[in-house]
């Protein structure tokens, strides 16, 4: 079988071809929870694909610094539901970029104020309102968003389901709404240890392995809202326990900064 590769397609993705000789591309790093809290089984659908896959470790759409700062949520190695094992190690961008910013603050107050501060700026470097996204994990984050573009003087909407994007005006998304879209410049809020994984999920858990699943398709939300390119990306959260936010600066790409206490 031929595979003809696109140089649109990501480092960490598998092009898997099924008995019938057609080809799918899909990643473990990609495909656990970026559009259901549910692990996703390709075998479960009559489609066996062992043995008959490889990694693209080539990225053309993600700079070096966003691309290794995201990885750093993930381990060296992930496997999905059919038991296939991705090794992600000696994945490299074709470009490089601005290093993402990432801020660790005391207060949601401060977190705003450092999110402010950055879209003003990149508004003053020349990124149009309708080049911005600013993503949550939830509606009940929201609010953090619309304060940081408000104070930033940008136009912006909230999006539904419709997606209705305007290029006058950011766009405000959750994560899980907020699939495929891309933005050149992105910040993400709100990445504190109770709402990444979010506290809901985690007091309905039964049992361990339950237990794990949240927290692997937590992560897994917050690396593909990371890792989907853009030119220049923000992360923000609230200091407090061992967030993801805080795993993914230990020994950092990005350029991290911990904010003084207001």
């Amino acid at each position: 079988m031929k595979v003809k590769t696109s140089a649109s397609l990501s480092s960490g993705f598998s092009l898997r071809s099924a008995a019938h000789g057609k080809t799918r591309c899909s990643s473990p790093a990609i495909s656990v929870s970026e559009f259901s809290s549910k692990p996703f089984s390709w075998k479960a659908l009559g489609v066996d694909v062992r043995g008959r896959s490889y990694t693209l470790r080539i990225n053309y759409r993600t700079s070096h610094q966003i691309r290794a700062q995201a990885d750093r949520l993930l381990g060296p190695e992930l496997s999905d539901v059919d038991g296939i094992t991705e090794n992600r190690r000696g994945t490299t961008s074709t470009f490089n970029g601005p290093a993402p910013t990432v801020m660790v603050t005391p207060t949601v107050d401060d977190e705003v104020d450092a999110a402010r501060k950055w879209l003003a700026t990149r508004v003053k470097e020349g990124a149009a309102p309708g080049e911005i996204g600013v993503f949550v994990r939830s509606d009940a984050q929201v609010d953090r968003a619309r304060r940081a573009l408000e104070g930033a003087g940008i136009p912006y909407n909230v999006l539904d389901e419709r997606l209705a994007m305007s290029s006058s005006a950011a766009s405000i998304s959750t994560m899980h709404l907020a699939k495929g879209l891309e933005f050149r410049t992105v910040a993400v809020l709100g990445c504190d240890d109770d709402i990444i994984p979010l506290r809901e999920r985690i007091e309905a858990i039964g049992d361990d392995a339950d237990l794990e699943e949240v927290y692997a398709s937590e992560r897994h939300l917050l690396y593909v809202r990371l890792y989907t390119r853009s030119d220049h990306l923000f992360v923000s959260g609230r200091r407090r326990g061992q967030s993801f936010l805080r795993i993914s600066v230990k020994t950092p790409v990005a350029k991290v900064t911990m904010a003084p206490r207001s």
